[in-house]
């Protein structure tokens, strides 16, 4: 089946800075990690924070919720890739007032910092509602649980591989076509696209962990 798609420019590198999450650290010292690294002063943080952005909730105990994230982490992952591979970024807290949501995000790295995809990640995202009698927690699908299976959080795949699985699997030696990586999907799958000018292609992925190709479809350009 072939289908026709606008095309869409999706970025290959994070568009936001991203932090250490320190052994020690509470609430307090990651919002002023964010608020030195952007220079932020009172107006900017009290116009952010009528946002939702770097504030506590007053629906919940946030300091109780960041240390039951952490938990959740470094018992499916362990305590020393936790604080190896995992990051937070500007948008990493925020209380919503519109939804009364509180959410947490960590950026999960899964490759080594010598890689050429360090700079790949998937967002691991905690939720509280709070609304009335509703207090509901969401916790992340995608957060692998390496206490169980410790191939779960082995990512051999990075984009170097990803592209010579594609030429190998996909391309088949057609004249002319490249691979592209795209990004990282959330459930650690490289979206991948195969073309020869950018004007119809092949979309496909790459498992990160095993390196299977799935959801092979076609496409062609419209613009």
């Amino acid at each position: 089946m072939i289908g026709l798609y606008l095309v869409i420019t999706l970025p290959l590198v994070a568009q936001y800075p991203s932090f250490d999450i320190p052994k020690s650290a509470n609430l307090d010292s990651l919002f002023s990690i964010i608020h030195q690294a952007y220079d932020h002063d009172e107006d900017d943080i009290e116009r952010a924070q009528q946002f939702g952005w770097y504030k506590y909730s007053e629906k919940i105990d946030a300091e109780q919720f960041f240390e039951e994230c952490k938990d959740y982490c470094t018992e499916r992952v362990g305590e020393e890739r936790f604080y190896q591979h995992f990051r937070f970024d500007v948008h990493a807290f925020k209380d919503d007032p519109l939804s009364e949501i509180f959410t947490i995000k960590f950026r999960y790295y899964p490759f080594l910092m010598d890689s050429t995809s360090k700079g790949d990640f998937v967002n691991i995202i905690f939720q509280s509602l709070d609304f009335i009698n509703i207090h509901q927690r969401s916790y992340p699908e995608n957060l692998p649980d390496c206490s169980t299976n410790t191939n779960a959080c082995n990512f051999p795949i990075g984009r170097t591989e990803a592209e010579a699985i594609g030429l190998r699997e996909v391309v088949k030696g057609r004249e002319d076509f490249k691979v592209m990586i795209h990004e990282l999907k959330q459930n650690f799958q490289w979206f991948c696209t195969a073309s020869p000018n950018g004007w119809y292609g092949e979309n496909f992925t790459v498992d990160a962990r095993t390196g299977a190709v799935g959801h092979l479809e076609q496409w062609r350009r419209i613009d």
